[in-house]
């Protein structure tokens, strides 16, 4: 249900890239972020963004 919240009426790649900004939109709008990032708490990786059901098969 949260996804397709988020999701609404947008493609498939259109959604994918959204949820590939989210860590930096998390570093540019939220303090809690920056800080446990500069403590260690969190470390951000590259993934490619990959759906369930693209993995079947």
């Amino acid at each position: 249900m949260s996804c397709n919240t988020i999701k609404g009426s947008l493609s498939q790649e259109s959604f994918r890239e959204v949820i590939e900004g989210f860590i930096r939109s998390l570093d540019r709008d939220t303090t809690q972020y920056k800080f446990a990032k500069r403590y260690g708490l969190l470390q951000e990786k590259e993934v490619v963004v990959r759906f369930y059901f693209e993995e079947i098969g």
